[in-house]
């Protein structure tokens, strides 16, 4: 899967796609916000920044919808999201971060993304339940929008800072609840546990801490920790020892995850990918630049209406370069870097397009959805 596609399918979760004008709209102001903003407020400053966000989208492919209509459309639809929120009874509307959000929409830009880039405004609902109330999940805590509070053992309680003695929770899966979002509960080398902070680096550089779960921290549990991710374009990879280190042809591995893209670990060692062309049996087989495209698909099972695959084996492929826009792509046929594949039919069939126009049409249609829904 290509990083297009990856990112087209992020996009597509829980995004409110708004359409555009052939006027492109206005920017939201960035004049100083008050301490809090109202509900109405929020959703017309949200509404006009979804509208012109996803107008660059449209403007690209020569699309265009009524602005007017568009923010129209995705008030209403959000005022219609914060009643749906507070008719459960656990959850309130939030004036405070509601004006947190809308002077981050003042300060990010228009352009052809999503409102997941502004995440305070998918935090603009608090739980209702205070301190030592019983709950039966953190959204329902008044204070979990920070992080500083959660639902633990039934009950709303004040998280932890980096610093303090934790109690051990094997249950909890790793989350860590009773440590603050920026911290997680470890053992230290004295055998207890304290709260560990940490700091998340999305593009680690080489000898950074990386994601690993070592159950034993350093001494001092006030250090904070940079947890790393070791992006494999810039040659790095986390080892065994949970720091990132620069990888080349000839290491010793024990997985592919111990190679960089474009090689693969065979016998115990990294070497080249395959070049096109060559049968592949694996993703991770081939050279920089292609992938491997399967055309030994073995399908276990089939829906009884569509005939399509629902379980299936690949057995081998061909390493093969992306498609280019306009050509066909599908499940097992991959685009190139900055396109994606929308499909056409259950399938999963379809032409290569650019990311904008694909993002463009599915906002036409997630508007038209709402506007049904809410006029």
């Amino acid at each position: 899967m290509s990083n297009a596609t990856r990112t087209l399918a992020l996009l597509a979760l829980g995004v409110a796609l708004a359409a555009c004008s052939s006027s492109g709209g206005s920017t939201p102001t960035t004049d100083a916000p008050s301490a809090t903003v109202d509900r109405e407020d929020y959703a017309q400053r949200l509404a006009e920044w979804l509208c012109d966000d996803l107008a660059a989208c449209c403007e690209s492919s020569g699309e265009s919808v009524d602005r007017a209509t568009c923010v129209e459309v995705k008030r209403k639809a959000e005022l219609h999201r914060v009643a749906s929120e507070e008719s459960h009874g656990v959850r309130a509307f939030d004036g405070a971060v509601a004006a947190e959000c809308v002077a981050a929409l003042g300060e990010t830009p228009a352009a052809c993304g999503s409102e997941r880039r502004v995440r305070r405004c998918f935090q603009t609902y608090d739980g209702v339940a205070g301190l030592g109330d019983a709950c039966g999940g953190k959204i329902q805590c008044r204070g979990s929008v920070s992080g500083d509070v959660a639902c633990i053992e039934g009950r709303c309680t004040e998280r932890l800072p980096a610093g303090e003695a934790c109690e051990d929770r094997p249950d909890d899966r790793g989350r860590c609840d009773v440590c603050r979002g920026d911290a997680r509960c470890r053992e230290a080398t004295d055998g207890n546990h304290y709260c560990y902070g940490y700091e998340h680096r999305r593009r680690g550089v080489a000898g950074d801490p990386c994601v690993k779960d070592r159950t034993v921290q350093p001494p001092d549990p006030t250090q904070t920790v940079v947890l790393a991710d070791c992006d494999l374009a810039d040659g790095l990879r986390c080892s065994a020892d949970g720091v990132c280190v620069a990888f080349a042809v000839g290491d010793a591995c024990r997985s592919f995850i111990d190679c960089g893209a474009g090689a693969r670990c065979e016998s115990g060692a990294c070497v080249p990918g395959l070049p096109a062309g060559e049968t592949c049996t694996s993703r991770f087989d081939c050279g920089g630049g292609l992938y491997c495209q399967w055309n030994d698909v073995v399908c276990v099972e089939r829906h009884p209406v569509t005939n399509v695959c629902l379980q299936e084996d690949l057995v081998s492929g061909v390493c093969a370069v992306p498609s280019r826009e306009g050509a066909a792509c599908g499940r097992h046929v991959r685009c190139a870097d900055g396109l994606v594949c929308p499909p056409t039919n259950p399938s999963g069939d379809g032409q290569c397009v650019a990311v904008n126009d694909s993002l463009c049409s599915f906002g036409r249609d997630k508007l038209a959805r709402q506007a049904s829904k809410v006029n």
